[in-house]
């Protein structure tokens, strides 16, 4: 009840049938195609929930160092000493008003000064979402790199 069936559809590719009920087949179709729109291409494997709620960016290593990969698919993105946004994923960016337009709700224009944005990060092999933030236009996104932590 606290979401309408556009809302559903468009956030998480559930569909409803006629009688509120939700149509498995219409469902798994509609994620396929949302997946395929975030990365312009059939992803290479499916993802599955994160282990751990939050965390969809891991931190491995291995005998040839440590990397970022995919908390959902296990993809490994880049070596962990560069920016795994820029480097080994896929990022897509539009206005923030008008992807929540999509989702069926208002949101006013920021006034004075160019629209706010929205960045999501998904992984190149399964086009699980890594990473969103609000992009606000003259404002440099802030990396921290895993030497400064």
């Amino acid at each position: 009840g606290y979401i309408d069936a556009q809302h559903a559809r468009e956030a998480y590719g559930v569909v409803l049938n006629a009688s509120a009920s939700v149509d498995s087949c219409a469902t798994s179709r509609a994620r396929r195609l949302i997946r395929e729109q975030r990365i312009g291409r059939t992803p290479r494997c499916d993802g599955v929930a994160p282990a751990w709620p939050g965390f969809a960016l891991r931190l491995r290593g291995d005998s040839h160092g440590q990397h970022w990969g995919c908390g959902s698919c296990g993809e490994e993105l880049c070596p962990a000493g560069e920016d795994w946004r820029a480097v080994g994923t896929i990022s897509v960016e539009v206005d923030l008003t008008e992807r929540f337009a999509r989702l069926g709700m208002q949101v006013r224009p920021r006034s004075g000064g160019e629209p706010l944005r929205v960045r999501d990060v998904y992984c190149p092999a399964c086009a699980s979402c890594i990473h969103s933030e609000v992009v606000v236009p003259g404002f440099a996104a802030s990396i921290v790199k895993l030497a400064d932590r």
